[in-house]
């Protein structure tokens, strides 16, 4: 019996120290944004290089889009965010000075901890 009692307390003994080392607490607590820039007129032109201006409170981001259209970005934490999208393109180059025709998309992304969210903002 004394034998017994031995072993039971090294198998539980050593099945508390498996747990404790064989436990990984990785939060996926990242949260990724993906924000597409497309045009309102037609839904299938995505605008590149726009400015991403991300603001809510103290957080202001300022970023652009890709050639395809895209920005993505991280946080550590989870939020509720303004998004604005801008671009601009020339009307009239032969003007002095030249003439621009800003565009300007908004909307709001709702960041979630371990999942990536993707939000299309279409530009006017």
């Amino acid at each position: 019996m004394k034998n017994f009692s031995k072993n039971l307390l090294f198998i539980l003994l050593f099945a508390i120290a498996l747990m404790l080392t064989n436990t990984s607490c990785k939060d996926e607590t990242d949260c990724k944004m993906e924000i597409i820039a497309k045009l309102d007129s037609d839904t299938t032109v995505l605008i590149p290089f726009a400015r991403v201006n991300i603001d809510q409170g103290d957080i202001h981001i300022v970023g652009a889009t890709d050639a395809n259209g895209k920005y993505e970005h991280t946080r550590a934490l989870e939020a509720i965010l303004n998004v604005k999208v801008t671009d601009s393109i020339v009307i009239d180059s032969t003007a002095i000075p030249p003439t621009y025709l800003l565009r300007i998309g908004e909307g709001t992304i709702r960041l979630k901890p371990g999942e990536t969210v993707r939000k299309t903002i279409f530009v006017k």
